[in-house]
């Protein structure tokens, strides 16, 4: 009696096809998850840059800015003399209708200034974010809230 220890090649090759294919899906899930988490930071970010200008305003009693740069794709927190006091960036897969040096002024007591919404020179309102398969409307109030709707 002849008995052979081992696999077959057909064995194998369907082992290593079946891994193949599980790894081929948890690649695109991973690849699906980062751009949902691009995704969602962009507006958290937004959302969390608006909210701390508008408390370290209040807190400082001071005139601040959030200014858009285009070159760096970033939110920056300025105070009156330009000085740079926080960054938010957006990820890179994202894009904004926002203008490079577009700025939403804050008052000392936290509110955005109404003309900095105006959208010439100030920020849109509503703030587009575009990812690579949805659209984000980001709207503004005067105290500081930021809405957010998918289309």
């Amino acid at each position: 009696m002849n008995t052979k220890k081992g696999f077959s090649l057909v064995e194998i090759t369907i082992v290593l096809a079946m891994v193949g294919i599980l790894a081929m899906v948890g690649y695109v899930s991973s690849s699906n998850i980062k751009v949902k988490q691009e995704e969602h930071a962009a507006v958290a970010m937004l959302r969390q840059g608006v909210a701390f200008a508008a408390t370290s305003s209040a807190a400082k009693g001071k005139r601040l800015r959030l200014v858009y740069d285009d070159s760096q794709k970033s939110l920056i927190l300025k105070d009156e003399g330009n000085s740079e006091l926080e960054k938010y960036r957006l990820p890179k897969s994202v894009s904004t209708n926002l203008d490079n040096g577009d700025s939403l002024e804050f008052s000392p007591l936290g509110w955005i200034d109404s003309a900095s919404l105006s959208g010439s020179g100030g920020f849109p309102n509503p703030v587009v974010i575009y990812t690579g398969n949805k659209t984000y409307n980001l709207t503004i109030t005067l105290i500081g809230e930021v809405r957010a709707e998918m289309q």
